[in-house]
């Protein structure tokens, strides 16, 4: 990937991927959305959830059902409504814990979805706050997945990603005595998800591992996540911008060094009633 596929730090570049589309509608054809049902699509980013959504509401060329997506990105949203204008669709800038504030009546929603953001809270308080808000407007099924997540990685993953990191500094030209130590996004598992599902009200809460194989040009994609290479490379000496670019200069030649072609790596599937 060149640098110039990445002009601003954020998802655009991984939403982009057949890949990061295929995981999205792996999500939303296990969440048991029916055609007439109206959905909730929390975190919508772009729209590519929200699409899916769509998709699974349509019976024979036509939209049966209505999605109300929430996303707390300004940009994002605005790339959304413009790509879906004229769908049935309401857009809200809004958190997920921040989801009462918007009045909707109890069981307002027959499916709720959560895709790839359920990571970013990472206080259990406060994702407590958010699911006890979708619970409240959720009549069915809610369901989120997300691959960071303990339990994520497998095989290689572990030493691809500690070479990744010491060749983005070697790329920066970082002494090691000035290298700080990568941080995980999340460390919650799929027991303390479930146990937070359950406390929040929901009933029947389980969730499973699904396994899906990443190429560079996903770990390039990732490398543009502006949180990912703050967590990544945590030196604030050098601009996040700069930080990005190195991750994604360093992924191909260590994929070379390991001799592989891509990499396992987990995604968490969550569903409750």
């Amino acid at each position: 990937m060149r640098d110039d596929t990445i002009p601003d730090l954020g998802y655009d570049a991984y939403a982009r991927l057949p890949f990061a589309q295929r995981v999205v509608r792996w999500g939303v054809a296990r969440a048991g959305i029916r055609p007439g049902d109206t959905v909730l699509d929390i975190g919508a980013g772009t729209g590519d959830s929200t699409l899916a959504i769509l998709d699974a509401l349509t019976v024979e060329g036509e939209r049966r059902g209505q999605v109300v997506a929430i996303e707390p990105n300004e940009r994002s949203l605005a790339i959304a409504r413009e790509r879906l204008s004229g769908q049935p669709v309401e857009f809200y800038q809004c958190t997920a814990e921040n989801l009462g504030a918007l009045g909707f009546r109890p069981g307002a929603f027959q499916a709720s979805v959560w895709s790839n953001g359920i990571h970013y809270l990472e206080s259990s308080d406060l994702l407590a706050v958010a699911l006890a808000a979708v619970r409240q407007v959720t009549a069915g099924r809610f369901s989120a997945w997300s691959t960071f997540v303990k339990g994520a990685y497998e095989g290689v993953t572990t030493r691809f990603a500690g070479l990744w990191v010491l060749k983005t500094y070697e790329l920066l030209g970082v002494p090691r005595r000035e290298r700080g130590r990568s941080q995980n996004l999340q460390e919650r598992g799929l027991d303390e998800y479930v146990a937070l599902l359950r406390a929040a009200g929901f009933s029947r809460a389980e969730g499973f591992f699904e396994r899906f194989e990443l190429g560079p040009e996903v770990w390039e994609a990732i490398a543009a996540f502006g949180d990912y290479a703050e967590r990544a490379l945590p030196h604030p000496a050098i601009a996040l911008v700069e930080r990005s670019k190195a991750l994604v200069a360093a992924v191909r030649p260590i994929f070379g060094r390991l001799k592989i072609e891509a990499i396992p790596r987990n995604w968490i599937f969550l569903s409750a009633a």
